[in-house]
């Protein structure tokens, strides 16, 4: 009885595939009718059959709404002008403190692969300065370290990556994009400069329109799930929060409410209190694959 099912199943996701690739042709139409270059854009382009097996998944194999999203999205990433993204030095242009202020990045690819050989980004929550942060730009390069994570992922053909996130203390202070760190580490939002000027809406009226005014840490956060829940559906197949202290618990008890069911499905806590020790990251990736920082080197203790 389990293997009909599963036949059954199987055969009702290929009928699906089937029917969203046929439309997959008008979709693409429309969007270079409403004047994004859909031919151009790698992430649409590289590998359809990948594309169109996310959206579906995403939507639980339900054709229409997984089109719907799939419009949405090229509508998305005109609006997002995401093309500038493969301009030549868009990353220095975006993460560098001179030429984009108040980007204070904290994540990127590790440059590293999981024991299943998918790559995995890492990031320190406590390199970004919330005192020093420009909501639009920070959000702007945080999507691009993003969308240039899933083109690595279709280029590998992997089919999924997964994140690390330290929540932890980070002993020296950044020097690059992220300010943040050190022993003395105590930013203020209040004090942002950024949000007193008004940077809360510093954005084109079709973003301001869809996401809000972003007049603080969290209203970024929100805007970063959706976009990315909404945007880059089933890219990853965990988010690892490392050493998570009770004043991250109390916000994630709100955040994880913005991400969508399947996302919260796939959030893991290690290192903390109350979780599983830190050597569980071994079972996931090989220790020579860490960062140094990711204290499996003190896995001991």
């Amino acid at each position: 009885m389990g293997v009909q099912r599963t036949n059954a199943s199987s055969i009702l996701h290929w009928e699906a595939y089937q029917k969203l690739a046929d439309m997959l042709p008008d979709i693409l139409e429309e969007g270079r009718r409403i004047g994004h270059d859909v031919d151009r854009d790698p992430l649409l382009a590289l590998d359809p059959s990948n594309l169109l097996r996310r959206y579906l998944v995403a939507e639980d194999w339900q054709v229409d709404k997984a089109a719907q999203r799939l419009r949405s999205t090229i509508a998305w990433r005109r609006d997002w002008r995401v093309m500038e993204y493969y301009r030549p030095g868009c990353g220095n242009y975006l993460y560098d403190e001179i030429s984009n202020p108040g980007s204070e990045m904290y994540f990127a690819d590790s440059m590293h692969v999981d024991r299943q050989g998918r790559p995995y980004m890492v990031g320190r929550v406590n390199l970004c300065n919330g005192e020093r942060m420009h909501p639009w730009r920070h959000l702007r390069a945080g999507i691009y370290a993003l969308d240039r994570f899933a083109l690595k992922i279709i280029q590998n053909g992997c089919g999924y990556g997964s994140y690390l996130l330290d929540i932890g203390r980070v002993a020296e202070q950044g020097k690059f994009s992220g300010t943040g760190g050190g022993a003395n580490f105590h930013p203020q939002e209040s004090k942002n400069p950024y949000y007193l000027e008004g940077a809360g809406k510093d954005a084109s009226s079709e973003l301001l329109e869809r996401y809000g005014e972003l007049n603080s840490g969290m209203s970024v956060l929100r805007a970063a799930l959706r976009i990315a829940g909404e945007h880059y559906p089933e890219l990853l197949s965990r988010v690892v929060f490392l050493r998570s202290d009770w004043l991250f618990s109390l916000a994630f008890k709100v955040f994880r409410l913005w991400a969508h069911k399947k996302t919260r499905d796939k959030f893991l806590f290690v290192g903390g209190r109350a979780d599983p020790p830190m050597t569980q990251l071994l079972e996931w990736y090989r220790s020579e694959q860490l960062p140094q920082e990711s204290l499996c080197k003190k896995e001991g203790k």
